[in-house]
């Protein structure tokens, strides 16, 4: 994802939450978990081929969480993806716009059994015509994952567009006086 936004989940002290912002600056993105907890990990993440923390979807009773819904702020994205690891069952992903209308439908194949130990490593992305505002993830079974390096392309918001035209406008007016003055 070329100049997207990256959380690496580094800064964040490890710990179980419920609900939790992530921002960078003023664009970021709410991870709640739809039942139990979800964890910032500081031990697996390494053993998995990422470095730092993570997020892990193990609950506080030990069980795996994979049901979880990430909403963008701002404007929503065009773009997300992120490194995943230690995938024992299919997952589910489906993206949506403010309007709750689905956009589309992905299916992660589990990583097992033809990857095993550590090596299970991968990387899941989607993109969409119109902004993503929000996208779930379930799957038919528990499980126990590690996501890290969480990309996202925000979708700049329309003010900003407007800003960047009139300002155009102006330096193409500017450039015309000066072309009438010679």
């Amino acid at each position: 994802l070329s100049g997207a936004l990256v959380e690496t989940f580094d800064s964040h002290a490890a710990g179980y939450f419920t609900d939790r912002d992530f921002l960078i600056g003023t664009d970021g993105f709410n991870i709640a978990p739809t039942s139990g907890s979800l964890n910032i990990d500081t031990t697996w993440c390494d053993d998995f081929g990422t470095s730092g923390s993570c997020l892990d979807t193990l609950t506080t009773t030990g069980g795996g969480n994979d049901d979880f819904d990430v909403v963008f702020t701002g404007e929503g994205v065009s773009a997300f993806g992120f490194d995943i690891t230690a995938r024992d069952t299919d997952w589910t992903i489906e993206t949506y716009d403010a309007g709750d209308n689905l956009l589309g439908t992905y299916v992660i194949a589990s990583q097992s059994p033809g990857l095993t130990g550590f090596n299970r490593r991968g990387y899941f992305g989607a993109t969409e015509a119109l902004p993503i505002q929000y996208f779930t993830v379930r799957s038919a079974g528990n499980d126990r994952a590690l996501i890290d390096n969480f990309a996202y392309n925000v979708v700049p918001e329309p003010g900003t567009g407007v800003l960047a035209g009139l300002g155009l406008m102006g330096l193409v007016l500017a450039g015309r006086r000066q072309e009438d003055e010679a």
